[in-house]
């Protein structure tokens, strides 16, 4: 697999490290948004949940777009549960770790949407030019 050149300038990492973190740091502020309001507001819609901690596995689960009273329940334990892992981990400024909570929420690493953030943040704060492996290696499928 191809890489961007761009990675071994001196440029590239002298900011890498502080792009990753903004980066993990956007993420985790989606979830942990989408675990809020589960937590605060209730479960009530599944649909509404796919976004955050509730994948199409779960949608496809439970038929009914109401969930019962006991489903309701379990899902607004489970957001609580990982919003207090992942607010752990801030506290201890664990922002890798927290990223990774996330990832296993969603059940992704959020792959093209990690790369674009990556590539926007580059730009527009540090004035680099990254390609994303995407654009590095279009003939793989990622």
């Amino acid at each position: 697999m191809l890489r961007d050149p761009i990675e071994e300038t001196e440029e590239f990492k002298a900011v890498i490290d502080d792009v990753e973190r903004k980066v993990y740091l956007h993420f985790i502020d989606i979830e942990v948004r989408a675990l809020e309001d589960i937590v605060y507001n209730g479960f009530t819609n599944i649909k509404d949940a796919a976004f955050g901690i509730y994948r199409v596995d779960v949608i496809k689960k439970y038929a009914s777009n109401i969930p019962t009273p006991e489903v309701a329940k379990e899902r607004e334990e489970e957001a609580a549960r990982y919003l207090k892992e992942i607010r752990d981990h801030l506290e201890k400024d664990e922002i890798y770790e927290a990223y990774m909570i996330c990832c296993r929420i969603r059940g992704s690493f959020y792959g093209h949407m990690y790369w674009c953030k990556k590539k926007c943040v580059l730009r527009e704060e540090y004035g680099i030019n990254w390609k994303t492996p995407e654009e590095m290696n279009p003939w793989i499928l990622f």
